[in-house]
């Protein structure tokens, strides 16, 4: 959950920037989401196939600048999810 506030932070709307995973074989959605350096190995229900995501490396979301003039405090990014 913390990559969500990192993104906000950024300018970018969180429901356009979840990228889909579709099934390689019947192209069923299997989830939306922000994979950043991990593996997901998901098992399609409508037909069984085994379909493996590859993440974004995390430096693509880092901000470079210091002090970052987009940060969000931890407790103000707790209450945008709420």
């Amino acid at each position: 959950m913390e990559l969500l506030p990192a993104i906000r932070s950024q300018g970018m709307n969180t429901t356009s920037t979840l990228k889909e995973y579709r099934c390689r074989q019947c192209s069923k959605l299997l989830f939306k989401g922000v994979l950043v350096e991990s593996t997901v190995e998901v098992k399609c229900k409508g037909c069984r196939a085994l379909s493996t995501f590859t993440g974004e490396p995390a430096n693509k979301y880092v901000c470079l600048v210091y002090p970052c003039p987009n940060r969000v405090s931890a407790g103000l990014a707790k209450k945008e999810l709420e």
